[in-house]
């Protein structure tokens, strides 16, 4: 990476220390750090449950992360209020709870097979982080607000980070018998972003009529969200180029030498707003359903409070691939002041079928994609199927299957207790890995009010 000019009025520092390359790792990674990760429909006890099919047959507040034309076709209540809804979704592609328990998670001497079962374990010589959530307090949606409308509002919290670190970095981590090995890091290899917004949410929905069409007992429907995003915190690495060459070096004494040199540029800041609409059409026909939304058809945040770009240079010589404390590096950090920096949220599209097979028993399928892979999203097409049953009237069994998309293939389960005006939901979403061997976590859960 060529060094950018920089503004003037900067302030640079240079240092030594031990600690570079944990700090560099740290920066590359630094976009991950919002724990609070989101997409939209996690918190959905209900969508979770069923494999995060939702897309035609959302209701109440649920419809605000699918389809808010769904709001026009919620006849069984006239006011819902969800207490609390809060999903998060976390996953990597390499490394099980057990991997962790036996290799990261205490001292020990790790033998020369073992470094290879941890590299063989990457997949595709790339190890990816996506983590997703979303959660909301004291929502709620209405019927018959006039004109034909339906609506509602919802108060949440939305975030989202994603990142990934390449095989060869573990690689150099791992091995002290690398003479002659040249490792090179670029941006499609080390990348790190996250944010974390408020959000506060209006949904407008209403049927459309057209008797050509009503005739054969075809309803349809659409329906606009309205998204207002307080930005909490964000942070990207915009670039990470480096070099770590590993060398003979007896004269000084020792088997062998690294030098390793590299620049990452990370913009991060500690507020902003932002808006975004949703926009989706929702039709019914006899027990069929069927559902069309796009997510963030417009959405940007602008953060521009405590913007700040660092731009980190450094540079490492390493005597002695066993020996940790003889380091001799130096380290420039320069960070400079901006008055501002946008962010586009992902737009993402969804289409979905649903079909009442019994009175008590409901089976739907989605199909998801998105525009950009970032901030847990991804472009690979999801697909997934999911069914409702109630053996009794207070007792919702959901499962689903899902595949593709950041998790690959998952199956999900959930349940709840419905009793009278009263609603509560729990699933999950990694029912597929089992024990030791998940490498994701997911949860959902909430608690309604319905009148």
């Amino acid at each position: 990476m060529n060094k950018k000019p920089l503004p003037v009025n900067v302030e640079t520092t240079q240092m030594k220390t031990r600690w570079i390359p944990l700090i560099c790792l740290g920066l590359m990674l630094i976009g991950l750090y919002p724990a609070l990760t989101h997409a939209q429909g996690t918190a959905s006890y209900r969508a979770m449950g069923m494999g995060s099919v939702h897309t035609a047959i959302a209701n109440d507040v649920d419809a605000f992360g699918w389809n808010p034309a769904r709001l026009a076709f919620d006849p069984e209540y006239h006011f819902t209020m969800s207490l609390y809804q809060f999903g998060m979704y976390g996953r990597n592609n390499s490394f099980t709870i057990a991997d962790y328990n036996e290799y990261f998670d205490k001292e020990k001497v790790i033998s020369d097979a073992e470094k290879a079962d941890i590299i063989g374990k990457i997949e595709d010589g790339m190890l990816k982080i996506n983590a997703t959530g979303q959660g909301n307090l004291l929502s709620g949606t209405f019927r018959n607000l006039g004109y034909g409308l339906s609506g509602g509002y919802n108060i949440g919290m939305v975030a989202a980070g994603s990142g990934k670190l390449t095989a060869e970095f573990f690689e150099m981590l791992l091995y002290d018998n690398l003479a002659g090995t040249h490792f090179d890091f670029t941006d499609d290899e080390i990348y790190g972003e996250g944010f974390a917004a408020g959000s506060f949410d209006i949904a407008l929905a209403r049927q459309v009529p057209i008797p050509a069409l009503a005739q054969y007992g075809i309803h349809l429907s659409t329906g606009l969200t309205f998204k207002y995003l307080y930005g909490g915190g964000f942070s990207r690495v915009e670039e990470a180029h480096g070099m770590v060459q590993i060398v003979d070096e007896l004269s000084n004494g020792t088997k062998t030498k690294l030098v390793a040199n590299g620049q990452a540029l990370v913009t991060s800041a500690l507020g902003g707003s932002g808006f975004g609409m949703d926009w989706g059409l929702a039709a019914t026909y006899n027990q069929w359903s069927a559902g069309l939304s796009i997510e963030n058809l417009i959405g940007k945040i602008t953060w521009d409070k405590e913007v700040e770009q660092s731009y980190v240079d450094f540079a490492v010589d390493f005597y002695g691939a066993n020996e940790i404390d003889d380091f001799d590096t130096t380290y420039v950090d320069t960070t400079y002041t901006l008055s501002q920096t946008k962010m586009d949220l992902p737009t993402v599209f969804r289409i979905g079928a649903a079909y009442q097979l019994r009175p008590n028993l409901l089976l739907a399928a989605d199909l998801e994609s998105s525009l950009q892979e970032t901030g847990g999203y991804t472009k690979a097409t999801r697909v997934a199927l999911g069914a409702e049953y109630y053996p009794t009237s207070w007792l919702p069994l959901r499962t689903g299957l899902s595949v593709g998309g950041i998790g690959g293939a998952a199956w999900s389960m959930g349940t709840g207790l419905e009793f009278g005006h009263f609603s509560y939901g729990i699933s999950t979403f990694n029912i597929l890995e089992i024990g030791e061997n998940i490498k994701s976590v997911s949860f959902s859960t909430g608690m309604k009010l319905r009148f």
